[in-house]
C-alpha cells in the first residue's frame, strides 16, 4: 500500500491481507520502501525493495518466522513452498542482464545458465519440484526471446516441447505448477498470446 511520501516512487510498504485484516509487514533492513513480488503457501514473502527513493533495486525474502533474507545482487520473481526463489544473478555493472538463477532460502544463488547460443536468461516461475521456467536470449536479442524449462539440472528450449507443425513459437515461460503445466507467452501468426502448455 502507499504511505506518506518519502520521495520518488519508493513510498510503499508491503502488506498482507487475510480474512479481511490488513497487516503491514515492515521494511527490509536499510530499505525506504518495498513492494510484494510473490508469496508462497507457507508464508514466505518475496519483496522488491528500494534502498533509496525511487530505486527498487534489491530483493529480500521475509520468511514465515519473521526473518529478512537479503538476496544480494540477485533478482527474484517467484518463490516456491521450499523458499527457493526463481530469478537471475542480477545486472552487471554495465547494466546488462545475466544468467537465470535459483536462490535458496539461505540467499545463495545457483547459476542455471542460458539456452545454448544465448548469453542471458531469467527465470520467472518455479514449482515445488524445483522445475523453473523463464526466457533466454542472445546478446543482440532483437526481442528473439525463447522460453525455457529447467528440469533435472538441464535447461530445455520450450520450443522443442511443442509440435513444429503447430506454428507456435514459445517466447517466455511465465509460471509452472506442480503438475508441470506451463503458462507461457507464445507467438502464432505474428500475434502474441498467453497459452497453457500441458505435458
Amino acid at each position: 500500500k502507499e504511505v506518506d511520501p518519502i520521495g520518488g516512487m519508493a513510498n510503499f510498504v508491503p502488506v498482507s491481507s487475510q480474512d479481511g485484516q490488513e497487516k503491514e509487514l515492515g521494511l527490509p533492513p536499510g530499505a525506504v520502501g518495498a513492494q510484494v513480488q510473490a508469496i508462497n503457501d507457507v508464508g514466505d514473502v518475496l519483496v522488491r525493495a528500494a534502498m533509496s527513493p525511487g530505486a527498487f533495486d534489491r530483493y529480500f525474502v521475509l520468511s514465515g518466522n519473521g526473518a529478512w533474507i537479503d538476496l544480494g545482487a540477485s533478482y527474484g520473481t517467484s518463490i516456491n513452498d521450499h523458499g527457493v526463489v526463481a530469478g537471475n544473478l542480477g545486472y552487471s555493472p554495465e547494466g546488462t542482464p545475466s544468467h537465470a538463477a535459483l536462490i535458496g532460502p539461505d540467499g545463495i544463488a545457483t547459476d542455471i545458465g542460458a539456452l545454448p547460443g544465448d548469453s542471458y536468461a531469467s527465470a520467472y516461475g518455479i514449482n515445488n519440484r524445483g522445475e523453473a521456467v523463464g526466457l533466454s536470449f542472445p546478446e543482440n536479442s532483437n526481442w528473439m526471446y525463447r522460453g525455457f524449462l529447467y528440469r533435472d539440472g538441464k535447461m530445455i528450449d520450450q520450443n522443442d516441447l511443442v509440435d513444429p507443425a503447430s506454428g507456435w513459437s514459445i517466447r517466455w515461460g511465465l509460471a509452472i505448477n506442480d503438475l508441470g503445466q506451463i503458462l507461457a507467452l507464445g507467438v502464432l501468426d505474428d500475434r502474441e498470446r498467453i497459452m497453457l502448455l500441458s505435458p
